[in-house]
């Protein structure tokens, strides 16, 4: 669930975690040619007729099949991948702090900075097991601030419940679709007592020592990503843009971050839609859509418009 990733975090391929269909994204056409990997797309410029080629077909038709037999897809943009499309809003919005909530193991973070991001990154995580990965991850980078907490609506404690897929674990339990969906993976194996903060108190520790904060907010939450924006408060017009994990079929029981919820919060907030990137397919059918990462952009207004109006348009 996150860049490219099928858990928080955004890093395996998006159906790697469970063995639902990877989802494959649609497209649209430009002028450079480029390639998707697992990993990410690579520019490729022109394409030289390979010897062999089949008489009246085209180049790049007979190049694209022949690299899909590879597993490598080719589209003549790589802008549309979630990889690219996000360092591309990092450049174009100016981001220069990223909240990365819900960081597992770290693997969002380690995408942003192999792509060359070099702002500050704020990763929260609460399961104490992925917070210590998460904290050697991130040991050598200055710009990259780790913290074990979870973000939600109140200053408390809680219990979060912890399964078999260590990518799960969420404040709310298994649906009957969520275990069905993953198999073994949402296989409940206990719990753990935990912090949880509003974002709203720890926003200014969070950007401390930038001078002009240019926020992008991540969450995957396991269910409760739009819990996360509620605790924001006010200070959720601050946030340049958002990226979220949000919900077709919940896979949790009392999930806020589906769709009929999620977008009109944002869009409600002041947001607008900048992309849709399916994470993972049900398996039976092939066709339905689990879970969508989504991101969100806050256009410019003016600083008198924006003074509470995120607090008041979400629910």
């Amino acid at each position: 669930m996150a860049l490219l990733a099928a858990q928080s975090h955004p890093t395996a391929p998006a159906g790697a975690r469970s063995g639902l269909l990877p989802a494959r994204l649609l497209v649209p056409r430009r002028t450079a040619v480029g390639i998707r990997t697992a990993h990410a797309p690579v520019c490729l410029g022109t394409v030289a007729c390979p010897p062999g080629r089949p008489e009246g077909k085209p180049v790049k038709s007979f190049a694209k099949n022949v690299l899909s037999e590879f597993g490598i897809h080719v589209s003549r943009s790589a802008f549309e991948h979630l990889d690219t499309h996000l360092m591309a809003l990092i450049r174009r919005l100016d981001i220069n702090c990223i909240l990365d909530v819900g960081a597992h193991h770290g693997e969002y973070g380690t995408i942003l900075r192999d792509a060359g991001y070099k702002g500050r990154i704020v990763s929260f995580e609460p399961v104490s097991a992925h917070f210590a990965v998460l904290a050697e991850r991130a040991r050598c980078d200055r710009q990259w601030k780790v913290l074990p907490i979870a973000l939600g609506v109140r200053d408390e404690a809680a219990e979060i419940n912890l399964f078999e897929g260590t990518t799960f674990a969420s404040l709310l339990t298994a649906s009957d679709y969520g275990t069905t969906a993953f198999p073994g993976k949402m296989r409940s194996i206990g719990k753990e007592r935990i912090r949880t903060r509003r974002l709203e108190d720890m926003f200014d520790e969070c950007v401390r020592g930038i001078g002009d904060p240019r926020v992008l907010l991540k969450t995957d939450c396991q269910g409760l990503d739009l819990q996360v924006l509620q605790g924001a408060g006010a200070r959720l017009a601050e946030v340049c843009a958002v990226q979220s994990e949000v919900s077709v079929n919940p896979i949790y029981s009392g999930m806020s971050n589906t769709v009929a919820e999620f977008f009109p919060a944002l869009l409600g907030a002041g947001f607008r839609l900048t992309g849709l990137f399916p994470v993972n397919r049900d398996r039976n059918d092939g066709l339905s859509i689990v879970e969508l990462d989504c991101v969100f952009f806050r256009p410019p207004v003016r600083p008198s418009d924006r003074t509470g109006a995120a607090l008041r348009a979400l629910p």
